[in-house]
């Protein structure tokens, strides 16, 4: 398992965001941020447009 670990740590060195919720609700998406937030992560959520709706992405990263 360790092996594929740092496999996976030297093939993905770059910057990333992990998407760590979509919510149909505003204040749902702030809600998780604010969870995340006291686990000490850097948390942002994102809006995504789509057709007749709006997502919430809460993005933990870098």
């Amino acid at each position: 398992m360790q092996h594929r670990l740092n496999w996976l740590a030297r093939k993905f060195t770059g910057t990333f965001m992990l998407q760590t919720g979509a919510f149909q609700q505003r204040e749902l998406a702030e809600k998780e941020m604010q969870r995340q937030l006291g686990l000490g992560l850097n948390v942002i959520i994102k809006p995504e447009e789509l057709p007749g709706r709006t997502l919430y992405l809460v993005q933990t990263g870098p």
